[in-house]
């Protein structure tokens, strides 16, 4: 079964959007990897932020419950939204948590989802980005490399937890 999951993650973009997407231009001088990056991606106009929540949140505040993190993910993510106008899509594993909601929930500019149990979070994330118009700027939020690489393929620009959580 984790071969089959780890295959769906790796699998190649349909055609369609992907082939017409363009990865969100960071300013001259700016590498991908750094904190830079992040700031000048959550200024871009109409941007959407497909987050890996659970991915973000134990890199941020591991010693803290799975609700915790989860509060203070989406409130630091609203805060964001709030300062930039940027979007956010943000996608928890469901592996049926008895302290998990029992389903998505939406606030200013942060959209919240459950993975269903049977189906990691990281298919979930490459299947939102995957559904966002072409048009729209897009940005995957995760340290998984095969996450990562999966949004590269589809032209999606990815930053690591870690530099979404220096700019909250």
């Amino acid at each position: 079964a984790a071969a089959r999951q780890r295959a769906s993650r790796v699998r190649p973009p349909a055609s369609g959007p992907a082939a017409r997407r363009v990865p969100v231009p960071l300013p001259g001088g700016v590498l991908d990897s750094s904190v830079e990056a992040a700031t000048a991606l959550a200024r871009v106009g109409g941007v959407v932020f497909v987050v890996d929540g659970y991915n973000v949140s134990q890199n941020g505040w591991p010693g803290e419950s799975a609700a915790a993190q989860r509060r203070r993910l989406e409130r630091a993510l609203t805060t964001l939204s709030a300062r930039t106008r940027a979007r956010f899509e943000v996608v928890y594993d469901g592996s049926g948590s008895a302290d998990r909601p029992p389903r998505s929930t939406r606030s200013l500019g942060v959209h919240t989802r459950f993975a269903p149990a049977d189906t990691p979070a990281d298919d979930v994330v490459i299947d939102v980005a995957d559904s966002l118009a072409d048009l729209l700027p897009v940005v995957v939020v995760s340290t998984d490399r095969e996450v990562r690489e999966a949004a590269g393929r589809r032209r999606i620009r990815s930053i690591t937890s870690a530099q979404l959580l220096a700019i909250l």
